[in-house]
């Protein structure tokens, strides 16, 4: 009879400790920042990269002070499940990169989506509920190649060319004061098919772009995707001078 009563007992004790410590909160949903506009002087969310043959994402911080991490989820096209590629611990990054990240998986296959998800991590382990998936289609850089480092007195001839297989119907140039990053020129325009060879000359365009005395510029090539929302690639940058 005594053992019966000291069960009962140790079952009320448990039952009142559960209702005065309900379970914890799971962090909240990951929300994505949207993807800017081509022509946008601030580009944002999922994008291609000048600097290597990457994917770049961003998304919102949850301004949880009991986040541990971010964990990033990735999926590719001939691939069956998401796996974790990053984890962003929130107590050691960079301030302004807890919520960025650059894919830069060196077997990345061009012409094929990439999927990814986002999720957060409390302190108490908690993982919360997925992001929505974004996809991206990353293609071949187009190789810039003049102007390169010359002094011009007046608006320069542009070459580059697309990869062979590669040439897309439309593409971007982005011109930027360089020690600044200032967006100065972008403006879109349809592919030349004769040719992998590209010649633009702004010259014969409405509203070609003033150059500043002085000042050093860079200059790149965005390839437009077949859903330019998803889909492209950037060139490196190249720099000139103006006198």
């Amino acid at each position: 009879m005594f053992r019966i009563a000291l069960f009962i007992l140790i079952i009320a004790i448990f039952s009142c400790q559960n209702s005065t410590n309900p379970d914890l909160p799971q962090p909240a949903r990951v929300q994505w920042v949207p993807r800017s506009s081509d022509l946008a002087a601030t580009e944002r969310g999922i994008d291609a990269v000048p600097e290597s043959n990457g994917i770049s994402m961003q998304w919102f911080s949850l301004h949880d002070q009991n986040l541990k991490k971010y964990s990033v989820y990735r999926r590719k096209s001939q691939e069956t499940y998401f796996k974790v590629i990053k984890n962003i611990d929130l107590e050691t990054v960079f301030p302004g990169q807890d919520t960025v990240y650059t894919d830069n998986d060196t077997l990345m296959q061009f012409y094929r989506y990439t999927y990814y998800y986002v999720t957060a991590t409390n302190r108490d382990d908690l993982e919360g509920p997925p992001s929505d998936t974004i996809r991206y289609q990353l293609l071949e850089k187009p190789m810039t190649v003049q102007p390169n480092g010359q002094t011009f007195g007046e608006i320069p001839l542009f070459f580059w060319s697309f990869p062979p297989t590669a040439t897309p119907d439309s593409f971007i140039l982005r011109i930027e004061l360089e020690y600044l990053n200032l967006l100065v020129y972008a403006a879109k325009f349809q592919s030349n098919y004769d040719s992998p060879d590209q010649t633009l000359d702004l010259h014969q365009t409405a509203d070609p772009p003033v150059f500043i005395p002085g000042n050093s510029y860079r200059w790149r090539i965005d390839s437009i995707g077949p859903d330019s929302s998803s889909s492209g690639a950037e060139s490196a940058w190249k720099i000139f001078y103006f006198n």
